[in-house]
């Protein structure tokens, strides 16, 4: 794919883009680098937005993008039209994606970094956040957070056969960001007081310039709420309904005699982990007992 691809940091032309489109019809570009190469391409020469746009349509009528990733490129297209183009260099303004595993993007390199700018650029994976965590893929996304599978380079560095974990992220569309950001903080600082085996576990919460995020162990597995989904008019068995209450039930008994009410049980909160007991996950919107006696007098 290196031989194919444009080079990170490079400009790219329409007829490279068309490259990129190539691989991602093939199945060898994801749809997340495929959007990275075409801000690059913009970026080079944004008067190319429309042949851009041409090579996406006729990709699609030739049936080598699905419906969903030529909305999600229309998207970039507009949205940078409806948007001035940045007077920065690429290299200082946008994440750039790199073929090469071992030069991997830092996450939100900005010009200064200690100074964030006032939108929060989205992330893609193959970023880094404090120089640990690489994102590979987003695997939950919702109008408050967004959720990645990372590897922990420390763990990767130390051996372990299992350095995965989970990175959510205040999400850049969140609105307003600052009750997303303290759902977050929430999250991570009762969670860290629930240790259980039907809890998520939840090990830091950390910054990387505009960037807010906490880590959490990683589950293989599907949400209640998937597998609700997947199984349609199917009910579950009486023996994995009973499973799912009795674990989520014990979770809840432990959160309540901390002090602390979860007030956000749902099935898309329910995780069901392959080989192991389901877990509660989300404390972003827990109440704790005592914080709001005063209000209720």
């Amino acid at each position: 794919m290196a031989s194919v691809l444009p080079h990170s940091g490079a400009g790219i032309s329409v007829g490279e883009f068309a490259e990129v489109i190539n691989g991602l019809g093939v199945g060898i570009v994801t749809l997340d680098a495929a959007r990275k190469f075409l801000a690059r391409a913009l970026q080079t020469n944004a008067a190319n937005a429309p042949a851009l746009q041409a090579l996406i349509n006729e990709a699609l009528h030739e049936g080598q993008l699905g419906p969903e990733e030529h909305d999600a490129l229309t998207h970039d297209i507009s949205r940078w039209n409806d948007e001035d183009p940045p007077t920065e260099s690429a290299e200082n303004t946008v994440t750039q994606w790199d073929t090469d595993e071992n030069t991997v993007p830092r996450a939100g390199a900005v010009s200064d970094p200690d100074a964030p700018g006032p939108e929060t650029a989205p992330l893609y994976p193959g970023a880094v956040l404090r120089n640990r965590f690489v994102l590979q893929s987003r695997v939950k996304t919702s109008h408050m957070s967004e959720v990645f599978k990372a590897i922990d380079r420390r763990r990767q560095e130390a051996g372990d056969p299992a350095p995965w974990v989970a990175v959510k992220l205040v999400s850049p569309d969140a609105q307003p960001r600052s009750t997303a950001l303290n759902a977050l903080q929430q999250e991570a600082a009762l969670a860290q007081r629930l240790n259980h085996p039907n809890i998520v576990r939840v090990l830091d919460f950390d910054r990387d310039n505009e960037h807010a995020f906490i880590t959490m162990e990683w589950l293989e597995g599907e949400s209640l709420a998937d597998r609700l989904a997947g199984q349609r008019t199917q009910p579950l068995s009486a023996e994995e309904a009973l499973c799912i209450v009795a674990a989520i039930g014990k979770a809840l008994a432990f959160a309540h005699g901390q002090g602390i009410a979860h007030a956000d049980v749902k099935p898309g909160n329910i995780f069901l982990v392959a080989g192991a007991e389901p877990r509660l996950l989300d404390f972003g919107v827990a109440r704790v007992a005592g914080e709001n006696d005063e209000a209720s007098e």
